[in-house]
């Protein structure tokens, strides 16, 4: 079926994620859960992009945010053999009824999970140093803080239990950065006697395999989950990366090193960005969803097609914008502004973005009409429904406004078991939190869901308040020099 026809009701492929942070660049504290649409709105310069960036460097560090820490040390490195513990493990998970947890594992495979926690906050750190373009984490914590003290944590949790966390810590005296594992459930007491037979089998001819297959299982996702993070400035990225690749390219070369000084570096946000674009490949397998939302972001309010293509075999691709009914193509360098803040999301959705990933998009209103700006609300709320986890950065009322409707689709619905409309969002897959001055930083709360009031910011409706008061004002003031005015003509 169409893009309508998506189901809605809808489970996250991922566990609940918390994310804490203390004097991080504007922020003074803030403490966010992840859902499965999360909004970030406040005042400029007040932290949004910087915790969106944040989500962005423990999602690559972390694998995504799966119930058990990374499995990449699993994958590269064989568990040895341990005499007994397979046979015992294997007889407990064919005991119908008994789950497997990570205290059932051989001591040396608990260490192997501590070892892969540990590494996983030190890889963060690094992420964060790459992803904003610092030496030194230091350089994050704001210069007023009295402790100078940069503090980042996250929790993984499901139903209601902790999974593991990974914390990192920044002084002027050094980092640290430590992770910890609970006691997690790797196969459930309810699984079937199918899937355990299915388990156990798989570590015949590999006795050691056996463990490997439990914590594949707990992890529940066959590739690690991706980001794509399309940043504030994509549309200039666009339509300028050719020449920036080239550039580079040229610099690649002994007379090009010499005849220019240090190159000048840039964010992990802009290269990451760049990269994909350079490396750009539209899928041929598609995913049904993803196709129908890029189409129908091209009929409205695009008006037309983006597509790439490559002016020299195996060269980087051009992007071209055709209008509807136009017999000839516009490099995106000619087309207007939304067509280019719009065009990374069209190629993204026909060529890397699959159900499971995160999508992070810093300003998703930038050089839109109002009227486009509610159409993305649309767009956001079938990507959920298609199992992507998102995060956005905004200060447009329009898309606030529509997500409200949204939810108030989605509440109707869930009340009367009936179907949205539009798809809608319960209260509980959104998120939206308000960045707020305290003092010399920013802290961060959330805007509970209302049904009258929707989503939207205080501030907003003081602004508007404003504004028609002035307006008012001027009015009266306009009308009694008009009447004076007739009163003198009259004398």
């Amino acid at each position: 079926g169409g893009v309508d026809q998506l189901p809605t009701t809808h489970e996250m492929p991922h566990p609940d994620a918390t994310i804490e942070v203390r004097e991080f660049g504007p922020l003074t504290r803030a403490a966010i859960d992840l859902r499965p649409l999360t909004v970030f709105v406040g005042p400029s310069n007040a932290g949004k992009t910087y915790l969106a960036t944040l989500i962005s460097a423990l999602h690559r560090a972390c694998d995504g945010f799966p119930r058990i820490p990374p499995r990449g040390m699993f994958l590269t490195e064989r568990i040895p053999a341990v005499e007994g513990a397979t046979d015992a493990a294997r007889e407990n998970l064919l005991t119908p009824g008994r789950p497997i947890r990570c205290s059932d594992l051989p001591d040396d495979v608990r260490a192997r999970f501590r070892d892969i926690i540990d590494s996983v906050a030190v890889d963060l750190t690094e992420e964060i140093k790459r992803l904003f373009d610092v030496e030194d984490c230091t350089e994050l914590i704001r210069s007023t803080a009295p402790r100078r003290r940069l503090h980042v944590s996250l929790c993984l949790r499901e139903g209601g239990q902790g999974l593991w966390r990974v914390t990192m810590g920044v002084s002027p005296r050094g980092e640290t950065a430590e992770g910890v594992i609970n006691d997690v459930v790797l196969v459930k007491a309810d699984s079937t006697e199918a899937e355990r037979r299915a388990l156990a089998g798989r570590s015949r001819q590999n006795p050691a395999a056996l463990f490997e297959h439990l914590i594949d299982h707990a992890a529940r996702t066959g590739r690690p989950p991706r980001v794509h993070h399309l940043p504030a400035a994509r549309s200039g990225m666009l339509q300028s990366h050719r020449i920036i690749a080239g550039s580079l390219v040229e610099r690649l070369s002994r007379t090009g090193s010499t005849r220019r000084g240090e190159l000048p570096t840039l964010s992990g946000v802009t290269t990451d960005f760049i990269r994909g674009l350079i490396l750009y490949e539209e899928r041929t397998t598609l995913d049904e969803t993803m196709r129908a939302l890029a189409d129908e972001l091209e009929r409205n309010p695009l008006h037309g097609e983006i597509r790439a293509r490559r002016p020299v075999a195996a060269g980087h691709p051009e992007f071209i914008y055709r209008p509807r009914g136009a017999t000839e193509d516009i490099r995106l360098s000619r087309a207007s502004s939304m067509v280019t803040e719009l065009a990374p999301v069209v190629l993204l959705l026909r060529g890397g973005l699959e159900p499971g990933d995160t999508l992070i998009i810093d300003e998703i209103e930038a050089h839109l009409h109002p009227a486009a700006q509610a159409r993305l609300a649309d767009l956001l709320a079938r990507l959920v429904r298609a199992e992507v986890r998102i995060v956005v950065t905004t200060h447009s009322d329009w898309l606030l406004r529509e997500l409200g409707n949204l939810m108030r689709e989605g509440e109707l619905a869930r009340r009367t078991a009936g179907k949205p409309e539009n798809g809608g969002l319960t209260s509980a897959e959104v998120g939206v939190w308000l960045f707020q001055g305290q003092g010399s930083g920013f802290a961060v709360r959330e805007i509970p869901f209302d049904e009258i009031e929707g989503i939207e910011p205080e501030e907003y409706e003081t602004v508007a308040e404003t504004l028609y008061n002035r307006s008012a004002d001027l009015q009266n003031r306009l009308q009694e020099a008009a009447a004076g005015g007739d009163t003198e003509r009259g004398d």
